[in-house]
């Protein structure tokens, strides 16, 4: 999206539709997406509903949730640098957060995700994320500060003098603790 309207980029040429007003069966036969093929990406994929009732956006809150992913999907990248099988980030469907995971350790669940949630059933206000694959939480208490890990709020990530450098650093100390 892009301005309020939905970009679609075939053999290098580039056309767009406006979203306002526009219904999710519009949007999907402009990008070539069929609806009716069942899609789950996990416990929390939400339904579709209806399809066809006209789509409201407003542009405002668009542009803020863009620069909250954007923001923190340049701190994902800087705080991977230098980690052993960091995997792609990517925007996850079913929560419209954009994460990676990385290795912590030798064992298979050794691992951690990093991420930027535009908020969620956990939170209304969108937030960044270390998630520990598996129970252990070690070091800095205070740190780890909800059941699946640590979360660094907009609102106080805002507050900082340099949010991207919080957000690093936010991210890096999650790792640091992480590793044997």
């Amino acid at each position: 999206m892009s301005g309020g309207n939905l970009i679609r980029e075939r053999d290098g040429h580039a056309s767009s539709m406006v979203i306002n007003g526009a219904t999710l069966a519009a949007a999907a036969d402009f990008a070539g997406v069929d609806l009716s093929v069942p899609f789950e990406a996990g416990h929390d994929t939400p339904a579709l509903g209806d399809v066809d009732e006209p789509l409201a956006i407003d542009l405002g809150e668009a542009a803020a949730l863009a620069a909250w992913w954007h923001l923190g999907w340049q701190a994902i990248d800087v705080a991977v640098i230098g980690e052993r099988d960091a995997m792609a980030v990517q925007l996850w469907p079913e929560h419209f957060d954009a994460g990676t995971s990385v290795a912590t350790g030798d064992a298979d669940d050794d691992r951690c995700n990093l991420g930027v949630s535009p908020g969620d059933a956990f939170s209304d206000e969108p937030y960044l994320y270390v998630g520990p694959w598996t129970n252990r939480r070690p070091g800095d208490a205070s740190y780890w500060n909800v059941a699946f890990g640590a979360v660094l709020t907009r609102h106080d990530l805002e507050a900082s003098a340099d949010p991207l450098t919080a957000a690093i650093d936010f991210l890096r100390h999650g790792l640091a603790l992480l590793k044997p």
